[in-house]
């Protein structure tokens, strides 16, 4: 069974979770609290008579602390947004929030700030005698710096954060990590990871395709590709193969892509989470993220 996944280019930073479109177009956007297709939030929660206003949260307490009025799971979440693009407000302005799901992955926007992904929809896909597995993630931008080191994909990861009171809120949304649960990837370092497909290219591919692995090592070189810095190569003891780190923060914008240059040194030690993409013309390329030393 192999997996697809759909994503969509990052929401702007103020949306709190985004839902991508339900056809997983490449390139769909959402602006909007929860939505599950374009639109923009307009209007305010509504009053309902009778209900008690939720008191102004103390700009000292942590979303942290204390009980949470409402708790979701991504695959609730989904669904909720899906029938109401903005329910996050009109259902529940104003409380402490408490989402929980499987992280699918972790990114930076385009202004480098850090965002997660919860799987919020999965589905089965048969296409003749093969199963494809297609997932729709939510966006969770994240208050937590260097979240890609805090939460692992396929982690559950329980997120607090306290709803905005309107949708004319002042204050930016952002969830904070409050629980990870599940085991991390595994972690080795890039001489005994390149060792295998010396030993058995074939195997060490479907052994480690779509698998999250932890590799440590020193940079031997920026990684440079039409005059940008993509990433770096890993030092090993043999000149080949080549370990290439592509690392997506590069995308993230200038903020990201300064971090990526102090990191592209010779003889910087580092940490990624990456996932195999290929092994030819004597380079093994992989993709992910630095998890060390964080920004």
């Amino acid at each position: 069974m192999s997996t697809t996944k759909c994503l969509p280019l990052i929401a702007p930073v103020f949306a709190m979770v985004v839902v991508l479109a339900a056809g997983c177009r490449p390139g769909s956007t959402s602006s909007s609290i929860g939505s599950a297709g374009p639109s923009t939030p307009t209007g305010a929660p509504p009053t309902r008579t009778g209900e008690t206003p939720t008191p102004a949260p103390d700009a000292k307490t942590s979303p942290l602390d204390g009980s949470p009025d409402v708790k979701l799971t991504a695959e609730e979440y989904y669904k909720e947004a899906n029938k109401d693009n903005n329910f996050v407000i009109n259902k529940h302005a104003g409380k402490l929030l408490e989402l929980a799901g499987v992280v699918d992955d972790a990114r930076l926007d385009f202004g480098g700030d850090p965002i997660l992904f919860l799987i919020g929809e999965s589905k089965v896909i048969k296409i003749g005698k093969r199963e494809i597995t297609t997932t729709t993630p939510i966006n969770c931008p994240v208050a937590d710096r260097n979240h890609w080191s805090k939460a692992f994909p396929g982690q559950t990861v329980t997120l607090r954060g306290r709803a905005p009171k309107s949708i004319n809120d002042p204050v930016l949304f952002k969830w904070h990590i409050k629980s990870v649960t599940g085991a991390e990837p595994p972690r080795m370092t890039a001489e005994e990871f390149v060792k295998q497909f010396v030993a058995d290219p074939e195997a060490a591919e479907t052994k480690y395709k779509d698998m999250p692995i932890i590799l440590t090592g020193e940079v031997a070189e920026a990684k440079v590709r039409d005059k940008r810095l993509e990433g770096f190569t890993l030092s090993l003891k043999e000149k080949t193969p080549a370990l290439v780190c592509y690392v997506t923060e590069s995308t993230g914008g200038e903020k990201a892509a300064t971090f990526v240059k102090g990191v592209a040194k010779p003889g910087q030690k580092v940490t990624v989470l990456v996932k195999f993409d290929a092994y030819y013309n004597k380079e093994i390329s992989v993709t992910g993220h630095v998890i060390d030393p964080p920004d």
